[in-house]
């Protein structure tokens, strides 16, 4: 599903950005988290995707039921 354009502004383009970098530093602090980063995805999306919904009036089901990204994928500068 891609995300309508109306909701892709600079704020929220600044805001994946920043969270990428705090999600690195996060993890270069603390290497044993890096052994749940599957479970902690998992959580996160589940939680990514109540946020979704709430700001763009879609359902929580409209989204795909697991996240469809890698962690490298999401982490990358280019996603």
């Amino acid at each position: 599903m891609a995300v309508s354009a109306a909701y892709r502004g600079k704020s929220w383009r600044l805001s994946i950005m920043e969270q990428r970098r705090e999600v690195a530093r996060h993890l270069d602090d603390n290497l044993s988290l890096k052994a749940r980063l599957a479970e902690t995805m998992a959580d996160a999306y589940g939680d990514a995707t109540i946020g979704a919904a709430r700001e763009t009036d879609l359902e929580p089901d409209e989204f795909p039921a697991a996240c469809p990204w890698t962690f490298e994928q999401i982490m990358a500068a280019d996603f």
